[in-house]
């Protein structure tokens, strides 16, 4: 079926970017043509076009969205942020477990396009990647969802909790059953420090792995058969700080306290 809407502004870049120009608000003829760099000739057709479909309105001169045009531009901008996302590293997000993602937040991962994909080497895959290191000790702030067993997460855990680092680790329960084979002391450590809250999550909820300073996250996903690779995502972006910050508390309220060892 045809849809007029959609054609309009997916069948020109020019429409697509004035659009996005008028989210931040209203603009005249003269500041467009400036942004553009063009000429009347070149960007009246488009604006036209955008009014025909009542996408835009002018009144006394001056262009803005209107209503059809602002529930469009949240639904485009997702769109193209998940295309941004996807074409830089296809063969990641080929094959991933992305099923346990909640509906709001799996709309939204676009949000994480913004990212660069670290990958460890047989000499550094159980280390903390050393990107993210310096991030982690000047935190205030550290969050974890730990889906798997990480050696050296418990021990710098201690770390910067000593520090006084304000950290909440979610875990699953065969991951905090095999810290407390082989933590059983640094375990018991943390569960007495004031800086530290340990909480349970169950296992069937299949999440990524989460690791999120004040300035920087780290997340990993599993592949479809399950299996934790050699590749986790880094980035510094807001919008993904605030993605991977929201799922985590999304994960939080799932989870329950741990009650002892």
């Amino acid at each position: 079926m045809k849809n007029d809407l959609l054609n309009t502004i997916w069948l020109s870049e020019k429409r697509r970017k004035l659009i996005h120009l008028l989210k931040d608000g209203p603009k005249d003829i003269d500041e467009i043509k400036s942004t553009f760099n063009v000429s009347s000739r070149l960007i009246v057709p488009q604006i036209k076009q955008l009014e025909k479909q009542k996408i835009i309105i002018e009144n006394d001169g001056v262009f803005q969205l209107s209503n059809i045009g602002e529930l469009l531009i949240d639904k485009m901008l997702k769109i193209v942020d998940i295309n941004i996302l996807l074409e830089k590293d296809k063969d990641y997000w080929e094959k991933r477990t992305l099923y346990s993602l909640p509906p709001q937040m799996y709309e939204k991962i676009g949000d994480l396009k913004n990212n660069y994909l670290y990958e460890y080497n047989i000499n550094n895959v159980l280390e903390i990647p050393p990107p993210f290191y310096p991030h982690l000790v000047k935190t205030n702030h550290y969050f974890m969802l730990l889906p798997y067993f990480h050696p050296n997460v418990i021990r710098e855990t201690l770390n910067i909790t000593k520090n006084g680092t304000k950290t909440i680790l979610l875990a699953t329960p065969k991951v905090v059953k095999r810290i407390k084979k082989e933590f059983r002391e640094d375990l018991t450590k943390l569960i007495n420090s004031p800086n530290l809250e340990i909480r349970i999550l169950d296992e069937k909820t299949k999440p990524p792995a989460l690791f999120i300073t004040d300035d920087l996250i780290l997340i990993g996903f599993a592949t479809e058969e399950g299996v934790w690779d050699d590749r986790e995502l880094i980035s510094q972006d807001e919008k993904a700080l605030n993605w991977t910050q929201e799922l985590f508390i999304y994960y939080k309220h799932m989870s329950t306290p741990l009650s002892g060892i």
